[in-house]
């Protein structure tokens, strides 16, 4: 089961069905096979992340601090939250989150991006760098 797992990349539900159709030997429609785990209650979806407060706080407070994402998965990685670059991205853009990454576009932020180009002009025009 291992082997099929790691060398094929197949998943346990799969692995399930294939064990079972070698071993009884009769074939059953995925339909079937659907409604039986839906009758046992399985279920393929992972638990949503957005609703962990803890995991939302701190995907917040690492994202005000300006981290890219793959600092953001490290902080989180030692904090015992393994998540996926995938799952990172999705709990960012969450509606109840939009953590969005990117550039201010506000009237302050605009302001002050003029004002640091505004000194960068000044000092390569005081040490003769422009033209």
């Amino acid at each position: 089961m291992e082997v099929m797992r790691e060398q094929y990349g197949f998943t346990p539900r799969l692995i399930f069905l294939l064990i079972l159709s070698e071993n009884i030997l009769i074939v059953y429609s995925l339909r079937a096979y659907r409604d039986r785990f839906a009758q046992w209650e399985f279920t393929k979806r992972q638990v949503s992340l957005h609703k962990d407060n803890q995991l939302v706080a701190r995907v917040k407070e690492l994202w005000g601090q300006n981290m890219t994402s793959a600092n953001i998965l490290r902080c989180l990685s030692v904090h015992r939250w393994n998540l996926s670059a995938i799952q990172l991205r999705n709990l960012r853009l969450h509606p109840s989150l939009r953590l969005l990454m990117g550039t201010a576009n506000g009237a302050e932020a605009n302001f002050e991006a003029a004002v640091r180009a505004e000194d960068l002009v000044r000092t390569h025009m005081i040490s003769g760098q422009a033209i």
